[in-house]
């Protein structure tokens, strides 16, 4: 129990919830448990973390790992390894998500370099899944391994688009950067990740023998699916699953269109219509057809932006998460998806679900009009509002300060995608 007697820098109520919190993730669980020890994990994982966020952290960082283990050893608890990665995953998080809407006076000001360090954190972490001769004890909700994945590729984004800005960069800012620049958040190294979990959790040949496209069930495949420790462990199901959205995503951040589609053809697109939680389910459909419409591929991409939009109002379903900014991204994201099939059907016209084309015209306004009238602006600002925020590769020469500004990789792609599309 929390300790009276010693001065502490953690709240006794975030204390009890961290300590209650460890013993939940580090509890081994045998499979058939999983259900009630996931719900159990996503209680604290989601509610109560969003709960004691903004009653003490809504403003300022959670505490410190080394400062969580400090306590811990001072009331005679160890922290386990395991739960301290999680931890500062969710502490590292949480300084991205809140500390970019602070001031400079804010107490996320002193991380603002030092979140970029996150990236060793995350390595520990898959070092974990990947480097394994048997599968973890523990195990997480498939809503967790999404938001690490999810998050890994964001910060990711955020690391290269800071370093291919050298212009204004202060001394501090330059310093960090001739130390880590080379070493943190290499393109290669992110891929690695994922192609890893993809290998390690035989989730290709999971759906070829599960789910075949057009083709019968490899029955070996099946049976080599089944005596893998990793093949049919659920958390390495989702992760693989989960990874495979990564690899989608990744190559339209970087674009490469057709690669991103490849990374997906294991996945049965109406497989997304089962699962439990939308939220892959829309960030799925919003990167592919993306690529979809990069590639010119326009009457397809409206036929799965139609099923998807539908399935998405007929279900009508409530924000699943308790978390504001993943709530936003998800509305965003269906904005987008309706934003995407404004132009595809412009470019390809096409009969649409009256409902949907009613969306459609609702939150494309005056664009769409004017898209079918063949203005080029209108074209340029609704590929603008769809397009994800594209990561760029280059290297940077940090002796020299020559302005490099993100504004420019938007426009390459938007150029190339314009050349061809209103004709």
């Amino acid at each position: 129990m929390y300790n009276d007697n010693y001065a502490s820098d953690i709240e006794a109520e975030v204390f009890e919830y961290l300590r209650a919190f460890q013993s939940v993730v580090i509890k081994e669980v045998e499979p058939y448990d999983y259900e009630t020890h996931h719900a159990e994990l996503l209680e604290l994982y989601e509610a109560y973390w969003n709960r004691l966020t903004e009653k003490f952290y809504k403003n300022e960082p959670w505490p410190e790992p080394d400062c969580v283990e400090e306590n811990f050893e001072q009331c005679g608890i160890e922290l386990d390894p395991v739960f301290r990665i999680l931890y500062t995953e969710l502490y590292y998080r949480h300084v991205y998500a809140t500390g970019a809407t602070k001031g400079s006076s804010s107490e996320f000001s002193k991380l603002s370099l030092e979140r970029y360090k996150s990236w060793e954190n995350y390595v520990t972490f898959f070092n974990l899944i990947i480097n394994t001769n048997e599968p973890p004890y523990w195990s997480l909700p498939a809503r967790w391994l999404w938001d690490i994945m999810d998050e890994f590729i964001y910060q990711f984004g955020q690391f290269r688009q800071f370093r291919s800005k050298v212009q204004n960069k202060t001394p501090d800012e330059l310093e960090f950067m001739h130390e880590y620049g080379d070493a943190l958040w290499g393109i290669h190294s992110v891929l690695n990740v994922m192609h890893s979990i993809v290998d390690k959790s035989k989730i290709v040949q999971s759906l070829q023998a599960y789910f075949p496209q057009g083709e019968i069930a490899d029955e070996k495949i099946r049976q080599q699916v089944e005596t893998d420790s990793f093949g049919h462990n659920l958390m390495y199901k989702y992760f693989g699953y989960f990874s495979l959205i990564g690899l989608l995503r990744l190559h339209v951040l970087v674009g490469d269109y057709q690669l991103a589609i490849d990374s997906i053809k294991a996945i049965p697109m109406n497989l997304l219509y089962d699962l439990e939680d939308h939220e892959w389910f829309i960030s799925t459909h919003y990167y592919y057809c993306f690529s979809l419409m990069m590639k010119r591929s326009y009457q397809k991409a409206i036929i799965h932006l139609q099923e998807a939009l539908s399935y998405l109002e007929r279900t009508n379903r409530k924000a699943q998460r308790l978390t504001k900014y993943k709530v936003d991204q998800q509305k965003k994201q269906v904005d987008q998806l309706y934003g995407l099939l404004a132009i595809c059907v412009t470019m390809f016209p096409m009969k649409l679900d009256e409902t949907i084309e009613q969306n459609m015209q609702k939150k494309a306004d005056e664009k769409f009009d004017r898209m079918q009238d063949g203005d080029e602006k209108a074209f340029e600002e609704m590929y603008n509002y769809v397009c994800p925020k594209f990561i760029p590769l280059g290297s940077q020469n940090w002796t020299q300060t020559k302005q490099r500004v993100m504004r420019t990789l938007t426009r390459r792609k938007k150029f190339l995608w314009m050349k061809y599309a209103p004709n």
